[in-house]
Order: C-alpha cells, then sequence, then structure tokens
C-alpha cells in the first residue's frame, strides 16, 4: 500500500481535490437535498483518500513499537464465530436445497417489502420551496 500511494498519491490528491470541489458546487442549490448531498459526498471522498494514508502510518506506529499483530483469520481459532460457520458449511453439505429454498424465501421476502417502498416523484419535487423572483 505504502509503494501504490508513493506512486499514484499526488494523482489521488488532485483527482479527490477536483471531485470534492465539483461536489461541493451544490451548496449553491435552492433545494436543501442537493446541498446535504454536495457535503455528505465531499466528507466521504476525502475519507476514501484519507483511510488508506491512516492505515499506512498506524502500520508504521504499530511496527516501531514492535507490537505483535498475528492473529488467526476469523472463524479459524474456535468461538462462537467458528460454530456458526462450520453449522452454516454443514447444512449446506447435508441439504443444500433447503438452504438454496431457505435463501429464497427471504429474497422474495425483502423483494416483497421493497414493493411497498415509494419510489415516485414529480417535478415539483425538484423546484425550490422558495425561489427567488
Amino acid at each position: 500500500m505504502t509503494v501504490a500511494l508513493g506512486s499514484a498519491g499526488g494523482a489521488l490528491v488532485y483527482i479527490t481535490t477536483t471531485t470534492v470541489i465539483g461536489f461541493l458546487s451544490n451548496l449553491t442549490s435552492a433545494l436543501g437535498v442537493f446541498s446535504e448531498l454536495g457535503v455528505v459526498s465531499a466528507i466521504g471522498i476525502v475519507a476514501t483518500l484519507l483511510v488508506p494514508a491512516l492505515k499506512v502510518e498506524l502500520e508504521g506506529v504499530i511496527e516501531r513499537r514492535e507490537i505483535d499483530r498475528l492473529k488467526p483469520a476469523v472463524g479459524t481459532g474456535g468461538g462462537p464465530v467458528s460454530r456458526v460457520l462450520d453449522t452454516g458449511a454443514t447444512l449446506a453439505t447435508k441439504a443444500p436445497y433447503v438452504v438454496i429454498a431457505v435463501a429464497l424465501l427471504v429474497s422474495a421476502t425483502g423483494a416483497y417489502g421493497a414493493t411497498g417502498i415509494d419510489a415516485s416523484f414529480g417535478q415539483s419535487d425538484f423546484l425550490a420551496e422558495d425561489p427567488d423572483d
């Protein structure tokens, strides 16, 4: 990650900066939803740039302090997560059609629930509540 950030870091900063400026231009919109979208998007885009850099720095600090971070992968060291994963694997091996049927039932229930969501909008939804003269 250090090599990747070092070689493409400058370009990523420029891309992030111009994208954030573009989204923040929505602050001039008379529609509150677009202003909020611009701010939230800008924060997310900046975080997307900073998280890998912070991870590299944090790894460096941990390495300098010689902290042992070797841990087994999730589900391989025993415990409740391992038991749940083992149960799922056993069910899928012994009764694959039941697992598929349950997955389809859960998916169908979610799809049916999604049909109740009002996704309609009208032209007036894009007009400012208090337009300028």
